[in-house]
């Protein structure tokens, strides 16, 4: 329970550092940088995850009957 808060709380941080980096005018604040930074740095990663379990999904619905299956 506490991972999961910890979890949900640095999801939120990142959101906001994100947000408020992307959209104000003004130099970005050091954290703003590093949070940035990270995300450059992973986002090839990330995007082989999601990549990864979407085409996962996809199999697993073709072994399904082809009117259980979802568009």
């Amino acid at each position: 329970c506490h991972n999961a808060k910890n979890m949900y709380n640095t999801t939120n941080f990142y959101i906001r550092q994100v947000y408020t980096g992307l959209t104000q005018e003004k130099e970005l604040q050091p954290l703003q940088k590093e949070v940035l930074d990270n995300i450059h740095k992973n986002i090839g990663k990330m995007n082989d995850t999601q990549l990864l379990a979407y085409q996962k999904k996809l199999e697993k619905e073709k072994l399904k009957p082809k009117e259980e299956q979802k568009e």
